[in-house]
């Protein structure tokens, strides 16, 4: 077992290596998954904000629920 001196815990790859165990390359890894690493994308979808509901859209919501409603004055 192989310690890191910085603060003697066991990395990960110096405990494969103690034990013998043939890890591949970050550029095999490459080669077989892609520049993705296998992922379809990397983008994420922008999401498109939701405009506030209207007075009317409200007072409906409220009345199907047998809720109280008191819209606000607009300014």
């Amino acid at each position: 077992m192989i310690r890191d001196p910085s603060d003697g815990s066991v990395t990960p790859a110096a405990n494969a290596r103690a034990a013998g165990i043939d890890r591949p390359s970050t550029e095999s890894l490459r080669n077989r998954y892609g520049p993705n690493w296998g992922l379809k994308s990397l983008d994420r979808p922008v999401k498109q904000p939701k405009p506030a509901p209207t007075a009317e859209e409200l007072r409906q919501h409220y009345a199907k629920f047998k809720l109280a409603f008191e819209p606000k004055e607009s300014t």
